[in-house]
């Protein structure tokens, strides 16, 4: 147990430390109001779930015919949930969104997690069958599709930002 909690950190030792600055950067600055704190603790949280989530499948991905194929499949759900959240928590932070640009991103967001939540049993966005072997489904690029809408308006609200 003791090895695998050592080989964890040696393998994700950069985001785990980039992790424990944001942590410092968080709690430590009292320039920042509970809101931004709030953020920086919710960013912490999603970017560990996500180091965690990588050293799970990589782990179990590598492992034929793996009796704990199911843990995979869950893992690689709250992957493909998170990343579109943690985008659409950054563009709330950012702001300059017009309200209807807003509930079309958080409609999206919603979509994205019924669609993702339920491919367990749907096998719509993906399976792992129970030879460990990840087959995409017909909606398995949605959460990238919907990322890179997310992180293309947040790219344009952070120019507008910067232009004005």
């Amino acid at each position: 147990m003791i090895y695998i909690i050592f080989k964890f950190i040696a393998d994700n030792y950069l985001s785990i430390f980039s992790l424990l600055c944001l942590l410092f950067i968080a709690f430590g600055d009292k320039r920042l109001g509970l809101q931004e704190r709030r953020f920086v603790a919710f960013f912490v949280v999603s970017i560990a779930l996500l180091c965690l989530n990588d050293y799970i499948d990589y782990t179990i991905g590598h492992i034929p015919h793996s009796q704990y194929w199911w843990i995979r499949s869950i893992a690689s759900t709250i992957c493909y949930i998170i990343r579109p959240i943690i985008l659409f928590a950054e563009l709330h932070l950012v702001g300059n969104l017009s309200k209807r640009l807003y509930i079309i991103a958080f409609i999206l967001l919603a979509f994205n997690t019924f669609i993702f939540a339920t491919s367990f049993w749907t096998q719509w966005t993906f399976i792992i069958n129970s030879d460990n072997i990840f087959i995409r489904g017909p909606l398995g690029l949605l959460s990238h599709i919907i990322a890179i809408f997310f992180m293309t308006i947040l790219i344009i609200s952070i120019l507008k930002n910067i232009m004005t």
